[in-house]
Order: C-alpha cells, then structure tokens, then sequence
C-alpha cells in the first residue's frame, strides 16, 4: 500500500509498508486490535485511511522529536518530559525514514536526519563498555545507503565494530543481553 502521489524509493523494501501502516494505527489508537475495546479519545482513529493515519504519527513524531539543553537528540518518554528515551529513538527515526520513503515528505526525512546527525556526533564516545542501540547503526546503515554520506557510513561500522567487540556472534549477543536483562526486565529484550 502506497500512499496516493507517491514514490517509494529503492532504499525502503516493499515489505516495510504493511508494517507502517500497522504502526500507524497503532500510535493513534494508543494498542490493542480491532476487536478492542478503545478509550473513547481514540475511536475516530480506527475510522481514518491508512495513509493519513501513517501521516498523522509521523507528523506526531516530527512535531515531538526533542532537543535538550545539553543538545542530545531524541524523542521523551513523555511528552515534553524532557526524560529522553534513548532505547527507541532509533525506532522513531526509522519509522520517519519509512514514512518518508511512503509519502516523500522531507520533514520525515528532516527529523531522521537530525537524529542521525546527533549519532554521528556522539559515535565516538561508543565502545565496548558503551554500545550503541542496534537500532540507531541500522539508522546509520539505511542513511548512509539513502544519502550516500560517508560519515553515516563510518558510525555504522564504528557501532558495529563495538558490539563485536562484545559478542563475536549473534549468540553471543543474544546471551549478553539477555544476562543483562534476565533480573531487571526481561520484558525490554526486544528494545536492545
């Protein structure tokens, strides 16, 4: 499904789009599935086209996406919080990456970019001792590709090169977080 008047670029795989439409409604009907039953602030979303709820959040991630005073990029945990959530702003940014490979609307691209930048910017502070999320070298490595900018490019690799200095396989990687979380969160593994 593809959002009328628009090109989806090579970059954005053709079996992302089921999943931004289901993000979409997700974030305007705050969960749960058609079957549910939705707080009433949220029954008029279920009503909307797919595309205009896709357009709806990310516009939502667009207008939310934060800057701190310390210049940390991201989006809260809380609207206006200021508490960043770091975990997921890699998967904010991709979502906007996807948007805008469905609509073409560069504000999408814009605030991926933004954050990407605020990776770059920080890259070399990761090490062994301070991974970066998968989700932002993912960011990175679709960027670079998008963009054909070196320095997205060479952060990805650099984040990559630090989580195999930890774990030389994805075994390894899946039982290192996993101990990591096993006590605190075992929920949260898929946010890792």
């Amino acid at each position: 499904m593809i959002c009328v008047g628009t090109v989806v670029p090579e970059e954005v795989p053709m079996m992302h789009l089921p999943l931004l439409a289901g993000v979409a409604i997700q974030l305007l009907v705050g969960g749960g599935s058609a079957t549910a039953v939705f707080a009433p602030q949220y029954r008029d979303n279920m009503k909307l086209d797919t595309c205009v709820a896709l357009e709806k959040a990310a516009d939502f991630l667009v207008q939310t996406q934060t800057v701190t005073s310390d210049g940390r990029v991201g989006w809260s945990w809380k609207v206006e919080s200021g508490a960043l959530a770091p975990n997921v702003a890699g998967l904010a940014a991709q979502a906007l990456l996807d948007a805008y490979g469905v609509t073409g609307k560069d504000s999408y691209l814009d605030a991926a970019v933004n954050y990407a930048d605020h990776l770059v910017s920080e890259s070399a502070r990761w090490s062994p001792e301070a991974l970066p999320y998968k989700a932002d070298i993912r960011l990175l490595a679709r960027l670079a590709r998008l963009t054909g900018e070196k320095a997205y490019e060479d952060a990805a690799v650099h984040g990559f090169e630090q989580i195999l200095a930890v774990s030389a396989d994805g075994a390894s990687e899946l039982e290192r977080i996993w101990r990591g979380r096993e006590k605190s969160a075992p929920a949260l593994l898929g946010y890792d």
